[in-house]
């Protein structure tokens, strides 16, 4: 199974409703070896994340082909490149493990 990190722990209620209301469970994600670990970091979908769990239903992770082609330098590049990506996706808490909200690092 696949460990799911993120940065983003805000999350608009009105918003996470929205997505219950439409079913939207659709949470996108890249996929990148960062300090010798592949890592999945999900670069969008945390409201339809939210949705998901408060409905009980499963989400429905994707790997973001436009993001994976946005990064791609980054995501190819050096590891100084790779660090660098982790400060372009960072949000608003420290990386951690959607699964267990426990800190990744």
């Amino acid at each position: 199974m696949k460990k799911f990190i993120s940065s983003q722990r805000h999350l608009d209620p009105d918003i996470v409703e929205e997505k219950k209301n439409n079913r939207d469970f659709n949470v996108n994600y890249i996929t990148f070896e960062y300090e010798g670990e592949i890592i999945n970091v999900i670069v969008d979908g945390h409201h339809s994340l939210a949705a998901a769990k408060e409905m009980g239903e499963k989400p429905v992770f994707m790997e973001s082909e436009p993001a994976k082609k946005e990064y791609a330098n980054y995501i190819n590049g050096t590891e100084k490149d790779k660090t660098d990506l982790m400060n372009i996706l960072y949000v608003d808490s420290d990386w951690y493990d959607i699964a267990t909200g426990g800190c990744v690092w």
